[in-house]
């Protein structure tokens, strides 16, 4: 199923889809995101607010995955039971509460943790919680102009 968010959404639920395409560039999430055993196709949360929270569970991602410039929680953002088969972007995400990522695997890796002292690392104002986390999680994936 496909699904695209472009603007303030009160709450998403999709569990057991095999097929999924996850849009949301720009969206504004007020309630909490849940979603639990999927095959993701396309995720692309470029510059979403998950104020309520989001929960990935039991899922797997085939595609690259996009969250540049989102995050905006004032509830945990969780992944958990996640594999990621491509890359995963988190330059210049803001959490405001708690990440949790639990039994996740990153094949290709990640910037979550990259990028220190640039203007796109990614800034935690909860607790970030790694628990059996595989893969790369220091990608620098940042270039000035110019340079």
């Amino acid at each position: 199923m496909r699904y695209t968010f472009t603007e303030q959404t009160k709450s998403v639920a999709i569990a057991d889809d095999d097929d999924l395409y996850f849009s949301a560039p720009f969206g504004n999430f007020v309630g909490p995101v849940a979603i639990s055993g999927c095959r993701i196709r396309e995720l692309d949360c470029l510059a979403a607010y998950f104020n309520s929270g989001l929960r990935l569970v039991n899922s797997t991602i085939d595609c690259p995955a996009m969250f540049q410039s989102s995050g905006h929680n004032k509830q945990p953002v969780e992944f958990v039971d996640v594999t990621f088969l491509d890359n995963v972007d988190f330059e210049d995400c803001c959490f405001d509460a708690d990440v949790v990522f639990k039994r996740v695997r990153f094949a290709r890796g990640t910037n979550i943790l990259g990028n220190k002292a640039t203007p796109v690392a990614v800034t935690f104002e909860g607790e970030l919680m790694l628990t059996d986390v595989e893969g790369a999680l220091g990608l620098n994936t940042f270039e000035a102009v110019g340079s």
